[in-house]
C-alpha cells in the first residue's frame, strides 16, 4: 500500500470566496478592492508612464481620434469603475462594457472597438478562445488581458491569442492606461514579473517554463507538492529512487527552482495540487 504523504503542515487558507456568501456589502468591497489595486503605487523597478513593450503592429485611425475601449469582466463593479475611470482620459472612448463571452463577441460587432480590454477568465473558464473568435470578426483589434493571477498554464494560453497586453490587477491604473496606448501603437506589454518566467525570455511564440516539463517530471512535481519523501514518490512512479532523483533535478534546473518550498508553491499556483 501506497504510504501516505507527510500532513504535519498546517492546511493552507487558500481559494476565493464564493459571492453569494458576501452579501452585497461585501460584494462592493470586493470590487473596490480589486480596483483599488490598480491605483498602487508602482515597483521602482520601472517608470508607470513607460511599461515595457514589443514593436509588433500599430493600429491604423484618424490623426487624433480617440481610442475606442471595449471592457469584459464578469463582475459588473469592475466594469463599471474600470469604464468611468478610463473615460476621464482625454484620448480614451468607452465604446461598450460586456460580461461574457457571448456578449463580447455581440458586442463587437456591432461597436467595432479598437482595443478589447478582457479578463483573462470569464466565469471561472480562460477567456482566450473567446479572444480567438473575436479576431475572426475583428482581426485589426488590440487585446489586452488582465489576470488577479497568471498560473504558466494560462499564460501561454494566452500568448497564442498574441494580444497587445499581458497584465496584472496588481499593476498600477497608469501602467494599465500606456499599456492600452502601447498596444494601439503596436507594442505588446509584458511586465517584468511574465517575462522572466518564459522559457526563453521571449513573448512571442515563447513556451512557459512549465510547458518544458516531460509528462513524467509534472508528475514528479505534483507528487513533492503534496509532501512525498523520495522513496514514496518511487513506489508511486513505480520507478527507482535514482530515477525520481533525476526527474527532481532536471524540473528544478527548467523552473530554476531549488528548494521544495518554492516547487511547492509553484505547483499551487499552477493548479497542480489543491490546497
Amino acid at each position: 500500500m501506497l504510504p501516505e504523504p507527510n500532513t504535519n503542515e498546517p492546511p493552507g487558507r487558500a481559494g476565493r470566496m464564493g459571492l453569494q456568501d458576501e452579501g452585497t456589502h461585501g460584494i462592493r468591497g470586493i470590487a473596490e478592492r480589486a480596483f483599488s489595486r490598480f491605483r498602487a503605487l508602482d515597483s521602482p523597478r520601472r517608470s508607470p508612464s513607460r511599461p515595457q513593450t514589443t514593436l509588433v503592429t500599430a493600429l491604423h485611425r484618424e490623426p487624433g481620434a480617440r481610442l475606442r475601449v471595449l471592457i469584459v469582466d464578469d463582475q459588473r463593479m469592475i466594469r463599471d469603475m474600470l469604464a468611468r475611470e478610463l473615460a476621464r482620459e482625454s484620448d480614451i472612448e468607452i465604446a461598450g462594457t460586456a460580461g461574457d463571452p457571448e456578449e463580447l463577441l455581440r458586442t463587437a460587432a456591432s461597436l467595432r472597438p479598437d482595443v478589447v480590454l478582457m479578463d483573462v477568465q470569464l466565469a471561472g473558464r480562460t477567456s482566450c478562445d473567446a479572444a480567438d473568435r473575436l479576431r475572426a470578426i475583428l482581426p485589426d483589434v488590440v487585446i489586452v488581458f488582465l489576470a488577479d493571477r497568471w498560473p504558466d498554464s494560462v499564460i501561454e494560453r494566452a500568448m497564442r491569442v498574441e494580444a497587445s497586453g499581458y497584465l496584472s490587477k496588481s499593476e498600477s491604473f497608469e501602467f494599465l492606461v500606456e499599456a492600452i496606448r502601447q498596444g494601439a501603437a503596436g507594442h505588446t506589454t509584458v511586465p517584468d514579473g511574465m517575462r522572466n518566467r518564459l522559457a526563453d525570455g521571449e513573448e512571442r511564440g515563447a513556451a512557459t517554463r512549465m510547458a518544458t516539463l516531460t509528462q513524467r517530471e509534472q508528475q514528479a512535481l505534483e507528487f513533492i507538492a503534496q509532501g512525498y519523501a523520495k522513496k514514496q514518490i518511487a513506489v508511486a512512479m513505480g520507478g527507482s529512487l535514482k530515477t525520481v532523483e533525476s526527474h527532481t533535478t532536471k524540473l528544478m534546473k527548467k523552473l530554476d527552482i531549488h528548494d521544495r518550498v518554492e516547487l511547492t508553491r509553484f505547483a499551487i499556483r499552477e493548479g497542480l495540487v489543491a490546497v
